[in-house]
């Protein structure tokens, strides 16, 4: 598979992190409102960013040079700031810890906004972060590489007057790459594990 064709296909993975549709058609499952994890909530958060609300800024443990805070770091990004840009479309927190050099993410930032831009929306059960371990290929100076697992309940992609799109629970690995700035890490790109 071609590296733009496997990079379009991970959209799909932000989007709804499931390779496999279960079928077509409403149930009567009704997902919890998106909250900030628990860890998340009580922790102190550092200065957001303009345009990202208070209660979704990086949370203090997921700021050191560590590889805890790298932990923590990535299971905000995807757990608190992607969950929250695919469950409302609103992208600032997500692009306040996204490098603008990141096709893939970049790519999926467009498919969600151009998903709520049509009026549909997604609704998702659950957004995990886990198993995470460096990865031990080529470093590049002021890079840390990371492999994590990240999991999604049941999803619905809802279209304004389509029937919903059902997508099972699903987990990924996925290898981030993750870089240094003055507010702490951001995302450089991320890939499948193996791509």
């Amino acid at each position: 598979m071609s590296s733009l064709k496997l990079r379009l296909s991970l959209l799909t993975v932000l989007a709804v992190l499931g390779l496999s549709a279960c079928g077509q058609g409403p149930t009567d499952w009704d997902p919890p409102v998106p909250t900030p994890n628990s860890t998340s909530e009580a922790s102190p958060r550092i200065n957001a960013p303009r345009g990202v609300p208070e209660h979704l800024a990086v949370p203090a443990e997921a700021i050191p040079e560590t590889a805890a805070g790298a932990r923590a770091f990535l299971t905000y990004y995807w757990g608190t700031a992607g969950h929250h840009a695919m469950t409302t479309g609103e992208l600032a927190p997500l692009r306040a810890v996204t490098q603008n050099t990141c096709h893939t993410c970049k790519v999926s930032m467009e498919w969600i906004g151009l998903t709520y831009a049509t009026r549909a929306e997604l609704k998702i059960k659950e957004f995990t972060v886990s198993d995470f371990g460096p990865l031990n290929d080529t470093e590049r100076a002021g890079e840390y590489r990371m492999r994590a697992t990240v999991r999604t309940g049941e999803m619905r992609l809802v279209p304004q007057r389509d029937t919903p799109r059902i997508f099972e629970a699903s987990e990924h690995r996925v290898d981030h790459i993750l870089v240094r700035t003055s507010r702490g890490w951001a995302i450089a790109d991320w890939s499948l594990a193996g791509d």
